[in-house]
């Protein structure tokens, strides 16, 4: 089905500087509802884990790693006002 909401709310920043002061490690815990046109809907949320470097004076993000914590489908009619088609911002 078509996917109407997918939001991603990141909590728990850290964002570690190395000695080198041209790379550095971030991580963040993750949460993401994703609703469907057919009325269904998940919950996930995961584990983010990036290194940054540097790169001419501006950060750039060197590699990213998701580790999934869990996925777990949310009770039908849980949220209301749901859009009714997608928008991107």
């Amino acid at each position: 089905p078509e996917l109407l909401l997918n939001v991603h709310y990141l909590t728990s920043e850290q964002i570690h500087v190395h000695a080198d002061c041209t790379h550095a490690d971030g991580q963040w815990v993750h949460c993401q509802p994703w609703i469907f046109a057919d009325g269904s809907s998940l919950l996930r949320s995961s584990r983010l884990n990036n290194l940054f470097k540097k790169v001419d004076g501006v950060w750039k993000i060197a590699r990213t790693r998701t580790e999934n914590v869990f996925v777990a489908p949310l009770a039908s009619g849980w949220a209301n006002n749901v859009p009714t088609y997608s928008v991107l911002m």
